[in-house]
């Protein structure tokens, strides 16, 4: 009882943790998440896309086509909550709760007559580092990983026993998760093929032979479905298809030759030390910390033992070992075959049977801990105990105080507060022309502009506008980067505003107008001192790199 209430403890932790400032934290938009919000502010405002399509299956971004779940789960939740980051992280931070709860039971599935394992799965994944900040984030892959359980949940109840509710949970898991993310179209018909060669060859014992072979054909028959969207319209799938080119010639030879290779050696790299306990993902802080692993330190004997205890009782008459297996081999493909090393959002399904091999290595380690003697159990425990808060409480240290500064680069919080505060400054001073400097010259990866849109709730009609201005623009471009780079777009005018105004526009702006300047341009307003009203900073706790200064034309 005692073991039951410490991982019940750890998983309300895990929950706290994701709950805990979620909407300070990060504390700006990401790119992906900003265009997330426009999409559905215009969707739950006016039934269309940023370029004025009525509610289109998939939403055109900057260089390929969004999948359409998570934005129009998300337009409902702006029904409600109105325009914040907590409205464009809700559906991820939701579902990656109801994943813990998923993985558990899953894992009771899996191994029936182990009463505690399925508590130990969802405190393993309720901790894991990697699965908090991806459900603070909104990103589609947080998501679909959980689409994907419950998928996999509805496969192991149908294939023991008929359920008509359990089959159409699985059918919508499956159809919701292709459009959502990419890597489900490959996971989900790939892992129910294998599963079908195996009843078709032998049964394995715990399982009813003819409904294995009868629902991996049932849904095989709804990715069928599920994947006429990209039949029809195959530009759909274009950018995550072409990223199966990376490391290789391009050519289709090169591909052939050099792609195997590739394959098992990024899917090979996830099992990396450093990777699963140390750094994690260090691509990018939209993927990680860089301080920390996917899952804590003191895990990785627990991993080792339960990967040597699955490999030990692998048999082809074991369900449960084998579904484990072809699970790691499945999940771990499409971030090996599109990346030379495990890639945040690809690889974030992967959590599921890891998750689950370290619960069966701690499962091991406390049965052995209960053989010693009294007092040098309740040590060990206690030290157990007592290494495990310090990992979260280290870990909440990283997140909430570093990490919130760190990450402020790739999650500008200074575009959005000078968003809010434009809004403000509109709706007391609706008179005065409000001028915003070109935001594509203050970073590449900048979309404050769509921030601005999101806070300052601005007239979507003008907005799909303006897109569609830029939009013929980008496509002279073959790289829609370069175009982002490159292209000059002329000042647009509307509901007393003028964005990618230019320097001749300020100076020629009436008295009273409020500018906006990118705050790389500091130089730029040294004579206009005194008529600065706001300066907002990239890192304003510290009142260093200006990223906006405000001030008015006098």
């Amino acid at each position: 009882m005692g073991k039951k209430i410490f991982f019940i403890i750890l998983i309300a932790a895990g929950i706290f943790l994701r709950l805990y400032k979620i909407n300070e934290i990060p504390a700006g938009f990401f790119i992906d998440e900003a265009t997330i919000a426009v999409d559905s502010k215009v969707i739950a405002q006016n039934g269309m896309d940023e370029y004025g399509r009525a509610f289109p299956f998939a939403f055109e971004a900057l260089s390929d086509y969004r999948p359409p779940g998570y934005v129009y789960l998300t337009a409902l939740v702006f029904k409600f909550l109105g325009p914040s980051l907590l409205t464009v992280r809700f559906v991820a931070l939701v579902s990656s709760i109801i994943g813990i709860f998923l993985l558990g039971y899953l894992t009771k599935l899996l191994f029936p007559q182990r009463k505690l394992l399925p508590y130990i799965s969802m405190a393993v994944i309720s901790t894991s580092q990697f699965h908090i900040h991806f459900s603070r984030i909104g990103y589609e892959t947080t998501l679909a990983t959980t689409l994907m359980l419950g998928f996999f949940v509805s496969l192991l109840i149908l294939f023991k026993k008929r359920s008509f509710l359990w089959t159409i949970i699985g059918a919508i898991c499956i159809i919701v998760s292709f459009w959502t993310y990419p890597g489900s179209k490959f996971i989900i018909p790939v892992l129910t093929g294998l599963l079908l060669i195996m009843g078709l060859l032998k049964s394995p014992i715990e399982l009813n032979r003819k409904n294995v072979i009868y629902y991996s054909l049932f849904f095989l028959g709804i990715c069928v479905i599920a994947y006429i969207p990209s039949i029809i319209h195959p530009l759909f799938d274009k950018r995550p298809i072409s990223y199966i080119k990376e490391g290789t010639n391009g050519t289709l030879l090169g591909i052939i030759t050099t792609k195997p290779l590739l394959l098992l050696n990024s899917w090979l790299y996830m099992f990396d030390f450093n990777f699963l306990f140390k750094n994690g993902d260090l691509f990018a802080y939209r993927h990680s910390t860089k301080e920390q692993g996917i899952f804590l330190s003191i895990f990785l004997v627990p991993f080792v033992l339960g990967l040597m205890a699955t490999v030990r009782r692998f048999s082809n008459k074991s369900f449960s070992i084998t579904f484990l297996i072809i699970l790691t081999v499945v999940l771990g493909i499409p971030s090996a075959l599109t990346s030379n090393t495990p890639y945040g959002t690809r690889i974030l399904p992967i959590i599921i049977p890891f998750s689950i091999f370290i619960a069966l290595g701690i499962d091991i380690i406390l049965s052995e801990i209960d053989k010693l003697k009294i007092w040098l159990k309740f040590t060990t425990y206690a030290l157990i105990i007592l290494i495990v808060t310090f990992q979260l409480l280290l870990f909440s240290h990283i997140y909430f105080v570093h990490f919130k500064t760190t990450s402020l680069p790739e999650f500008p919080q200074a575009g959005a507060d000078m968003a809010k505060f434009v809004k403000n400054y509109r709706q007391q001073h609706p008179k005065d022309l409000v001028y915003f400097l070109n935001a594509r010259s203050c970073r590449q990866w900048s979309h404050d502009d769509l921030n601005l849109w999101y806070f300052a709730d601005l007239n979507n009609i003008e907005m799909i506008k303006w897109n569609n201005l830029f939009r013929e623009k980008r496509y002279k471009y073959i790289n829609p980067f370069d175009a982002y780079d490159r292209i000059t777009i002329p000042p647009y005018s509307f509901e007393n505003l003028k964005l990618y105004a230019g320097y001749d526009e300020m100076e020629e702006a009436p008295r009273g107008s409020l500018l906006v300047r990118c705050g790389l341009h500091l130089e730029n307003i040294k004579p206009y001192k005194d008529k600065i009203i706001k300066i907002f900073y990239m890192y304003p706790d510290e009142n260093r790199e200006p990223y906006y200064i405000l001030s008015k034309k006098l």
